[in-house]
């Protein structure tokens, strides 16, 4: 009569220590997606945010050159009236407000 045989096999420790972490990583991801999809959410509202705020600036800033470069012209103008006005009281002939001598 033949002996039967019963082979048994035992995993490898590194197998099954693996599929054990992969196991709980699975549930760690489960569990922690939500929280970093809120987290990649925040941070892409910030970013949005930071921006619409640096698009602010630059609008005001522009805003400001632009007054600055009027206000300039302004001032230009109003030394040329002064000038106009000294020559005026002076009597320069080529003036087109000179006053008639009779």
């Amino acid at each position: 009569m033949a002996k039967l045989f019963k082979i048994k096999r035992n995993r490898n420790s590194y197998t099954s220590s693996r599929y054990l972490l992969n196991g709980i990583s699975g549930l760690c991801k489960l569990f922690l997606a939500p929280v970093e999809r809120n987290r990649k959410e925040c941070l892409q509202q910030a970013k949005i945010a930071k921006l619409v705020q640096d698009r602010a600036i630059g609008e005001i800033t522009l805003a400001h050159k632009a007054n600055a470069v009027l206000l300039q012209d302004l001032q230009i103008e109003i030394k040329k009236l002064e000038i106009i006005a000294l020559k005026h009281k002076l009597g320069d002939p080529d003036s087109p407000f000179a006053p008639i001598i009779d």
